[in-house]
């Protein structure tokens, strides 16, 4: 079995690190900020889920069989198991969405609404255990893959949504079909595992100078929120309710009890 970790998140690298095990990176390019649901924490949830079966999508096209193997059906060969992993993680404020700053406009303006206040860091996560074949199934899902189609991201069709989404080295460009039907598509066992958790986070009052310092030796447009626990070396946070590696972007205290079916922790 593979370890897929779908996200570019350093504080998700950092804590699979942590652990000790071998595992692969896969970016999507989802435009995670046209994914909206119904309440903030069914966005979140959403987002998570749609970045591990997108990331399904794109693992399932690369292990398509050579052109030049004219009758996939003749060949017996072995499917590849993964175990992908994704997440998100978003700050909330009064029932609002904070996403990662554009610009250094919205992180000033982030960082003045959370001065003096607590606020939410929900971090949703998704882990999908897929067996992907590399016979007939594959090059049925490939087919079904390829095109180029708008995002069409709405309340009303978030079960069914169709997203372009990119491979790793932008060979191909692929439709991305959610909801259940990776699992027939690719024609293996799914298994999945879905939840959040919530923490706490308390900010002291920030001066403009506060502000000002941070943006100037912090890449904010890499966190939710405009901040991070370890992006800077000065330290708005007074205090953390609930869990801190959920703060960093995954909550390890409920994930790790899903890895450990399968790897030796």
């Amino acid at each position: 079995m593979k370890l897929i970790l779908a996200s570019a998140s350093l504080g998700r690298k950092y804590l699979l690190d942590k652990l000790k095990l071998d595992y692969e990176t896969v970016h999507t390019n989802l435009d995670e900020e046209k994914i909206i649901a119904d309440t903030p924490v069914n966005t979140i949830l959403l987002r998570a889920r749609l970045k591990g079966e997108s990331a399904a999508v794109l693992l399932a096209v690369s292990n398509k069989l050579p052109k030049s193997l004219k009758s996939p059906a003749t060949y017996n060969l072995k499917p590849i198991t993964y175990l992908i992993l994704s997440a998100d993680t978003e700050v909330i404020l009064e029932n609002n969405l904070f996403g990662k700053p554009a610009s250094e406009k919205e992180a000033v303006q982030m960082l003045q609404l959370l001065s003096g206040k607590t606020h939410e860091v929900v971090s949703g996560y998704f882990l999908l255990k897929i067996d992907i074949s590399t016979g007939r199934s594959s090059m049925q899902f490939s087919k079904i893959a390829y095109g180029k189609f708008e995002p069409t991201f709405t309340r009303e069709n978030n079960n069914e949504i169709l997203k372009r989404v990119q491979d790793d080295n932008a060979a191909s460009q692929c439709r991305y079909i959610a909801s259940k039907k990776i699992a027939s598509a690719s024609a293996g066992k799914k298994t999945s595992w879905q939840g959040f958790d919530v923490s706490l986070v308390t900010f002291r009052k920030l001066t403009d100078n506060d502000i000002k310092r941070y943006l100037k030796y912090t890449d904010y447009t890499r966190f939710t929120g405009g901040y991070a626990l370890v992006a800077s070396p000065q330290d708005f946070v007074t205090k953390v309710e609930g869990s801190i590696s959920n703060v960093i972007g995954l909550p390890m205290e409920k994930v790790i009890p899903i890895l450990d079916k399968y790897f030796t922790l």
